[in-house]
């Protein structure tokens, strides 16, 4: 496994992971309304 394919995975992970974070920042007052 090259470390090019190992860059854009952990990259892949940490876009995933600010999403997942930024859904969950904006999600609560949408549900609590």
């Amino acid at each position: 496994m090259s470390s090019s394919v190992v860059r854009s995975r952990m990259l892949r992970l940490l876009s995933v992971e600010t999403s997942i974070s930024i859904f969950f920042a904006t999600a609560p007052p949408l549900l609590c309304t």
